[in-house]
């Protein structure tokens, strides 16, 4: 069995001579797969059988669904493919005419397919995360601008005892970028917190790209507040001061 079955079922007791079932077939565990790690398919998350006993008890089919085959080096790979399909072909008693009743498929195809799919889904996170960092820009924005103006005879006192409008000007930026933190903050906390109820991982990115989506938030809260913080800074001393 693989190791992440293995952990499941025994924890950190050793499973060898012990039972199993199996679409409710008893078996008995005679090895266990050192961890291998996710890949595009998964080992460490299956049981292997021995192949007669699997048709017969499991899936009660006297042929074979697939067959894995390793190649001795690169070299061999085109070679190999032709001599896989001659087997076949003969085995199967097909005759020139006919057509193949059976795939042979390449690994380095399900690669390029895989990139491909992965070039594709990074494209559209990448989308979905500038149309998510616009909405969140407009909306410290909105929030910026309803604080001057639930705050403008404060703007207005501080003006009036000698603060200037640079003052004024990072008073409303550093806020503005405070905002954008805790958004980011709050962004890694839940995401974190889906990963461990739903999935059972902890972080699953790097730390300089928590790092980095930090300072982009910075970056984000920076210049939505730019224009909140601009009107804040230019607003006339007595009208603010008779602002009620």
């Amino acid at each position: 069995m693989g190791a992440t079955v293995h952990e499941k079922l025994y924890g950190n007791k050793s499973p060898i001579g012990k039972p199993i079932l199996i679409k409710s077939k008893r078996f008995t565990v005679v090895g266990l797969l050192g961890a291998k790690g996710e890949s595009w398919w998964n080992p460490d998350d299956q049981v292997f059988v021995p192949l007669t006993t699997a048709q017969e008890r499991l899936f009660g089919a006297n042929y074979l669904s697939r067959i894995l085959a390793q190649m001795r080096s690169a070299e061999d790979f085109e070679e190999a493919l032709f001599d896989i399909e001659t087997i076949l072909r003969r085995n199967h008693r097909l005759r020139p005419e006919q057509d193949n009743d059976f795939r042979v498929r390449r690994q380095d195809l399900y690669f390029s397919t895989i990139q491909e799919t992965n070039k594709e889904i990074a494209s559209f996170i990448i989308i979905i995360a500038l149309v998510s960092l616009m909405v969140g820009g407009i909306g410290i924005a909105n929030v910026m601008l309803v604080s001057i103006t639930e705050r403008t005879r404060e703007i207005g006192i501080r003006r009036a005892i000698g603060a200037k409008k640079i003052h004024i000007l990072i008073q409303f930026l550093v806020e503005s970028i405070v905002l954008g933190l805790l958004g980011g903050l709050l962004g890694v906390i839940g995401g974190s917190s889906f990963n461990h109820f739903n999935i059972g991982v902890g972080f699953v990115l790097p730390w300089n790209w928590i790092g980095y989506s930090f300072i982009i938030c910075a970056g984000i809260g920076g210049v939505a507040g730019i224009y909140p913080a601009l009107r804040a800074a230019n607003e006339n001393v007595i009208d603010a001061l008779r602002y009620e």
